[in-house]
């Protein structure tokens, strides 16, 4: 097979590059020829015959990039003999749409009136864009990986349920499988300056202020002074740390939040780390939670990340706070979670024997290769009648 995928933007420490990559890594090995069409790859190139083309775009915003590089990808693909398009961000054109993210129009309506999403170019764009997708009159199978986003597009846009396929989780296969992973511990927590009676918090991520970034230094900030000071909070992901050092700093906590960056070990970090403290604003799935379930670290979240369900289960209940969000919840997890740590470790340890949170990426090579999806084949290419 010929396959086209689509992404706007690729860089190495996102959960959806990450998944787009794993997947088109899946699609080869199986003998397939895969071309990512992207406006930006950063990083070096997998080493695989992987064909990546970036599509110059021009514009001031990222709706008209966007909008910019929809135009110019579908032309292309137009012009060359595709099996089947799989996209990775909303847009028309698509057979398969790996939705990544919760549903705009569902979202939107909750936070802005009719009248404003009507006006404000950006948000049509993104609207349009998400309705080519969604149209109830024709569009692409769409490969979710929450229970969540089926709800939300089928109550935003009718879409039929027969469009859907539900994917298992995903994540990074070297998570849980890093070798001598006491040594590793050992050797990290030194080049992070965490003594072994210190608490290591992480946070992982590409967006601080939706992962909840300052919600956990507030909640360390009201931490008893005597487990405070055995405490860091490490915020790893490429994103600005800036709101979450001022907030820091105005509480009296600066030294005890530690910006890391990007980083290419994450597997090996999570192992020098006692506790994922992820308490997202908004969270399609949440591949880090898995991540850290299997290597063995406890996780606080909300309910409102898509697999929240996988750490109440892996802990107890309590870990995934409700929602509305309330700050002194969070306070009140963080202690008790730290102040029974060790027993707490025993359950998330046990997760890590889920084989199912490894088969996300074979599990869409299957679908997307007709082995796992038994609709209708003929809807391939069938595009829908959204006009880009």
């Amino acid at each position: 097979m010929r396959i086209a995928m689509t992404i706007f933007k690729y860089f190495p420490y996102g959960g959806l590059q990450g998944d787009c990559l794993r997947i088109a890594e899946e699609c080869v090995a199986r003998g397939h020829d895969v071309v990512v069409f992207t406006m930006e790859w950063e990083g070096a190139r997998p080493n695989i015959p992987l064909d990546v083309r970036i599509v110059p775009v021009r514009g001031y915003t990222n709706h008209v990039r966007a909008r910019a590089f929809e135009r110019a990808t579908l032309k292309s693909i137009s012009e060359e003999r595709f099996d089947c398009v799989v996209g990775f961000n909303r847009m028309a054109g698509l057979d398969f749409y790996f939705a990544a993210d919760s549903c705009l129009a569902f979202s939107m309506r909750e936070r802005y009136p009719a009248w404003f999403l009507k006006i404000s170019p950006r948000h049509r764009t993104w609207l349009r864009m998400e309705r080519a997708v969604c149209n109830p009159h024709g569009g692409p199978i769409i490969l979710t990986i929450s229970a969540r986003q089926k709800y939300e597009y089928r109550k935003a846009y009718g879409t039929p349920a027969a469009r859907f396929i539900s994917l298992p989780p995903g994540m990074n296969p070297r998570c849980g499988n890093v070798p001598h992973p006491e040594v590793v511990r050992r050797g990290l927590r030194r080049e992070l300056g965490l003594r072994d009676d210190e608490f290591g918090l992480v946070l992982v991520g590409s967006d601080f202020r939706r992962k909840g970034g300052v919600r956990v230094v507030s909640a360390m900030a009201a931490l008893p002074e005597e487990l405070l000071v055995r405490t860091k909070f490490f915020l790893v992901g490429d994103a600005a740390a800036d709101e979450c050092r001022a907030v820091a700093e105005s509480l009296g906590i600066s030294g005890k939040v530690v910006a890391l960056g990007g980083r290419s070990d994450v597997p090996e970090l999570l192992l020098a780390m006692d506790l994922m403290v992820h308490p997202a604003a908004e969270e399609a799935a949440g591949s880090v939670l898995i991540e850290a379930l299997v290597s063995g670290l406890p996780v606080i979240c909300t309910a409102a990340c898509g697999f929240s369900g996988y750490v109440a289960n892996a802990l107890f209940p309590e870990a995934v706070l409700p929602n509305p969000f309330v700050q002194h919840n969070l306070n009140s997890m963080l202690e008790f979670m730290l102040s029974e740590l060790p027993a707490i470790k025993k359950s998330a340890a046990c997760a890590g024997r889920n084989g199912e949170f490894y088969r996300r990426a074979a599990a869409a090579a299957d679908i997307l290769s007709g082995v796992g999806w038994q609709g209708d084949s003929s809807g391939l290419h069938s595009h829908s009648t959204e006009k880009p």
